[in-house]
């Protein structure tokens, strides 16, 4: 049997030509290379399939939070509500998964007008961790 690798064989001048009658050498050539070729491409498609299969098991976009999920801004304007806004602010932090440190962070960069001068004048450790 060809070996699907063997091209020299294949590339023979005989092996070329066109009509070559059922049971000849150059007819079981041309069968052998029709399988040595179908074998590879269905050997490509399972790697392409077992690829496919990986890449949407290891970044699954599912289970990935959308970016564009983000928490309102606060001004501490007597028109808001600063428990409304604290309770928005932790479902987004909580679909987001934010730790502790992080949640301070983001609400830090959320704080406008009267909000961000009573933060700016918070001590530093509680700016640091959302609890304080």
């Amino acid at each position: 049997m060809l070996s699907p690798y063997n091209t020299a064989t294949y590339m023979d001048s005989e092996f070329l030509t066109p009509s070559s009658p059922i049971g000849t050498p150059q007819a079981t050539q041309i069968d052998n290379l029709f399988h040595a070729v179908s074998n590879i491409l269905l050997q490509v498609n399972h790697t392409n399939q077992a690829l496919l299969g990986y890449l949407s098991n290891s970044t699954p976009t599912q289970n990935r939070p959308d970016p564009k999920i983000r928490p309102k801004s606060f001004s501490g304007l007597p028109t808001e509500d600063i428990l409304t806004w604290i309770d928005h602010f932790e479902n987004v932090a909580a679909y987001h998964q934010w730790h502790d440190q992080r949640k301070a962070l983001e609400a830090s960069t959320l704080l406008d007008n009267i909000a961000a001068t009573w933060f700016i004048q918070q001590p530093a450790e509680n700016k640091q961790d959302w609890n304080l």
